[in-house]
């Protein structure tokens, strides 16, 4: 190992059930791997394909993007990107995106999964489902596989989004929203029966929304547990927790985690057990995190701080009496006053949807946060941009003080440990002096 790599390291959780998480995230890959070596399709998925409909049609998945961060936090991720920067990719384009196709080009000049691939690889998709929400690589990426390497039919789902602005009361708005989502999600539906000879079970689909329904509000319990001093749960912990949150909605092993996730940090709420001896600062972590030196975290808390709380992958105040006679309609209608939320939040507090102050602002105010770090990620433009406003509109609304940290959430290339941890050790001078300091 190079003396750059020993820089990095694997976070360290707090509790029990988000060290779970890696079990969990190996049995999910060789799920996959287990289903194309028998001989059944395999779909690759963005973030947004609807886990409870591949669900109901028994297919088994890749995400291309999670794919990105276990090769980030296993140190592969620069072999894959160079690889296709080879193919003329650009350093600037998305690292989750350049990791896959990177991968993609190894698989293709050796024949098969590369033998050290992270989790044991991403088996060859039968199919690519993706959309267009957030970001360009959820299309042009996907388009980029297909185009260049995988050759495989592809659905891409058009979600439309409510624009900055839009009046979430307007009856004609919402219902042009649902008639064009609801008719995208058909389109997802009549290509996974096409592709898999078999036909929506509508039952299925209803038991899975409400299993979604059901691990969303234990999700955002957490969340509100979270804001007891000292801090029971971090970031750190909370972003693990992606991969049943994102990938496994629907399924009953979803509710069932986050249940013993809620029952744990509840105990540790009731029991003022923190995630550190003594607590001196609560930070919350604005973007996505470096999967490629998770320890980033453990470092603050050597430090005395705690990230407390985090924007990305928030999940919003659970969705109540929804109909799920009609899931397909169901779906939709989650997604609508998803947005309505987000909405709902910036107008309150004036500011321009999900990526701004209003969710910063909120938890600063919620969350007895001391200071506020910006990851500004180098590859993603959509989890970055605003952040210079947001910090902006923090120091004008409240007495916080503000870092940037700049590198990229999986090109560790862009890392520099002694600036990076320097520019800690400075902020948290000055938030131990500053205004925003806890009495």
């Amino acid at each position: 190992m190079s003396e750059e790599k020993s820089e990095f390291r694997k976070a360290v959780r707090s509790t029990e059930t988000a060290r779970s998480v890696n079990q969990i995230l190996m049995d999910w890959y060789s799920k996959s791997l287990l289903a194309s070596k028998e001989g059944r399709p395999v779909a690759w998925c963005m973030v947004g394909a609807p886990p409870e409909i591949l669900k109901v049609f028994d297919l088994d998945s890749s995400w291309p993007e999670n794919y990105g961060t276990a090769c980030a936090a296993r140190q592969m991720a620069v072999h894959y990107m160079q690889l296709a920067e080879g193919e003329g990719y650009s350093p600037d384009l998305c690292s989750y995106e350049r990791n896959a196709i990177g991968y993609c080009r190894e698989y293709l000049d050796i024949g098969g999964i590369p033998p050290d691939a992270p989790q044991g690889g991403m088996p060859w998709p039968a199919m690519l489902i993706t959309n267009s929400t957030v970001c360009d690589p959820r299309s042009k990426g996907f388009q980029a596989f297909n185009a260049h390497y995988l050759h495989v039919p592809m659905y891409t789902m058009d979600i439309q989004m409510p624009h900055y602005g839009a009046d979430m009361q307007d009856p004609k708005l919402k219902a042009h929203y649902l008639r064009y989502n609801i008719d995208q999600i058909w389109g997802l539906i009549r290509f996974l029966e096409e592709q898999t000879g078999t036909k929506l079970n509508e039952a299925a689909l209803s038991e899975a929304v409400a299993n979604s329904l059901a691990a969303q509000r234990l999700m955002w319990e957490v969340h509100e547990l979270r804001k007891a001093v000292p801090s029971p749960m971090p970031s750190e912990d909370q972003f693990s927790c992606i991969v049943p949150m994102l990938y496994m909605a629907g399924s009953r092993e979803a509710v069932d985690f986050f249940q013993k996730l809620h029952d744990e940090v509840r105990n540790r709420v009731e029991n003022r057990i923190g995630v550190i001896p003594e607590e001196k600062y609560r930070i919350l972590w604005v973007g996505i995190p470096p999967w490629f030196n998770m320890g980033i975290f453990n470092y603050l808390e050597s430090l005395g701080a705690v990230s407390a709380m985090e924007t990305t992958y928030y999940v919003h105040a659970p969705v109540a009496d929804v109909d799920l006679s009609r899931p397909v309609e169901a779906i939709a209608e989650i997604g609508w006053r998803k947005a309505s939320q987000v909405h709902t939040l910036g107008a309150e507090l004036s500011t321009e949807g999900l990526f701004s102050p209003g969710l910063v602002l909120k938890f600063v105010r919620e969350y007895a946060i001391d200071g506020v770090i910006f990851h500004r990620v180098l590859s993603c433009r959509a989890i970055s941009f605003g952040q210079a406003h947001t910090a902006r509109r923090l120091r004008e609304e409240l007495p916080v003080p503000v870092l940037f940290l700049e590198s990229d959430m999986a090109d560790p290339r862009t890392w520099s440990d002694s600036r990076i941890k320097g520019s800690i050790s400075a902020f948290l001078d000055i938030v131990d002096t500053g205004a925003g300091k806890r009495a």
